[in-house]
């Protein structure tokens, strides 16, 4: 298998109503930075904040610099953009291998359940085969991790 052409990251849009993100705010000075794809290439960003979305997925305000045509050079733009391994790199860490296992989590109080990749950030679940994994792609009561995106590597 080989890697999807780079897309765009997924902006997320402002919170409105419902449970609020947990945010983590880093002060100037203190920012980490990222890679992010946008605009058609790669750009590094500057973390303003993680926000942790109570349906587990997770975004990242950024300041990024984007081209701007009417000026004819790049301007520095906030917006906030989902976490996705494949539109946003960490500094020194390759590109995402492929997943050696799968997890099956229940939502609790719910009739569906997450599959996520063995090294997803969110914890827990029961480990899957490959085989497993695959069958539970059919499966309409079982959804796939917004954030590791395990149907990738079962394709």
């Amino acid at each position: 298998m080989h890697d999807p052409a780079p897309r765009d990251a997924r902006p997320c849009p402002p919170w409105t109503s419902g449970p609020k993100p947990r945010v983590r705010s880093w002060p100037p000075g203190e920012r980490p930075r990222l890679q992010v794809h946008l605009a058609g290439a790669w750009r590094w960003a500057t973390v303003r904040q993680r926000q942790n979305w109570p349906d587990g997925q997770v975004a990242y305000v950024l300041d990024v610099p984007l081209p701007d045509p009417e000026l004819g050079y790049p301007t520095e733009r906030i917006g906030a953009y989902w976490w996705d391994a494949d539109t946003m790199r960490l500094p020194g860490r390759p590109a995402r291998p492929p997943a050696s296992g799968w997890r099956l989590l229940p939502v609790v109080g719910q009739q569906y359940a997450i599959l996520h990749r063995d090294d997803c950030h969110i914890p827990g679940g029961g480990l899957l085969s490959r085989g497993e994994a695959e069958l539970a792609l059919t499966e309409d009561s079982i959804r796939m991790c917004p954030q590791c995106r395990p149907e990738r590597d079962l394709q």
